[in-house]
């Protein structure tokens, strides 16, 4: 499993219909158990509604609601810089930029 401060900085979340621009900070979010996720565009709730913050686990990225509930995991890819999902609108492409 990665560290948060490996995994922090500039994503994209890729979708079938969008593309979504994040940035995974190491700001705590005790409620959400994980860090803060920056979504200067006001994308993220049109991809993953709820989502407040990140966490990595051993499979790859997980993203997180306020009260700790897990939303979506990314399965990391083997060249750890991308992770795949399934979201409603289809499979979903987190991507390191």
């Amino acid at each position: 499993m990665r560290e948060p401060e490996e995994l922090a900085g500039a994503w994209a979340i890729e979708t079938p219909t969008a593309t979504c621009a994040i940035t995974f900070t190491t700001r705590r979010v005790e409620s959400a158990n994980g860090w803060a996720i920056d979504d200067p565009g006001g994308c993220l709730a049109a991809v993953v509604s709820g989502a407040v913050a990140w966490r990595p686990i051993p499979e790859g990225v997980a993203l997180a609601a306020d009260d700790r509930r897990t939303l979506v995991v990314f399965n990391a890819a083997a060249d750890g810089q991308t992770g795949t999902a399934s979201l409603n609108g289809g499979t979903a492409t987190l991507r390191r930029t």
